[in-house]
């Protein structure tokens, strides 16, 4: 069973993520200041899509390798040596981008790989080389919600230029920062911040996709 972890290291994962956010993602992400315990939030479904640079509707295909979100501080492409912030991969098939795409790309890739943080350890001043049993232990103490293989989303995201991946690495910040898609039912939020959650109206998936658009129209 996981346990929750504690307010410190959650606080310390999100200052890890922001730190190597993109500038377009730091600037939307400043205005996000609310708070439920440990967790950054967002209330509405119009400041959540306000303050996502990308959104998309997509498939996850597969649940990839595990990266390190802890980026050094005298060089944003490369890991901290230090801090190892579990980003486990996920492959999404993008079906439509509903908003945005990928800097520097004439077009935007139908395949993208969605990170999503998912534990941390330190190496407590020493570099840190963690073991696949180091990062299952990391993970079983870190609460989060897995993605599903076959499991529709909209995703609400930032691109993340300094990982380097192709496909990109994308991220979200704020939860809930995605829902689930299915073709019929409704649409659900998706994170461990539960008041957050129940923010949001109850939605059929086609009610969320066009309340979506609605708002995006409505700010260009």
């Amino acid at each position: 069973m996981r346990r929750s972890i504690s307010m410190n290291t959650l606080g310390l994962i999100a200052v890890v993520i922001v730190t190597f956010l993109s500038t377009s993602a730091l600037l939307a992400a400043r205005d996000m200041v609310h708070r439920e315990g440990d967790y950054v939030t967002v209330q509405s479904l119009r400041e959540r899509v306000e303050n996502s640079p990308i959104i998309i509707i997509g498939e996850v295909q597969a649940v990839g390798t595990t990266v390190n979100m802890a980026r050094s501080a005298e060089d944003s492409t490369r890991a901290d040596p230090y801090t190892f912030v579990v980003g486990q991969s996920y492959t999404v098939a993008v079906e439509r981008y509903l908003k945005g795409g990928v800097p520097d790309q004439e077009q935007a890739p139908m395949m993208l790989n969605v990170l999503q943080p998912e534990g941390m350890l330190t190496g407590s001043g020493q570099p840190i080389t963690p073991t696949e049993a180091d990062i299952a232990r990391a993970k079983s103490e870190y609460e989060h919600s897995p993605m599903q293989v076959g499991g529709r989303y909209m995703f609400f995201l930032y691109d993340l230029p300094e990982m380097g991946a192709h496909p990109a690495y994308v991220t979200g910040y704020g939860y809930p920062w995605r829902f689930t898609l299915p073709h019929t039912g409704m649409a659900v939020p998706e994170s461990p911040a539960t008041e957050a959650n129940t923010a949001f109206p109850r939605l059929t998936s086609d009610e969320l996709i066009t309340q979506v658009q609605d708002l995006i129209e409505s700010r260009q």
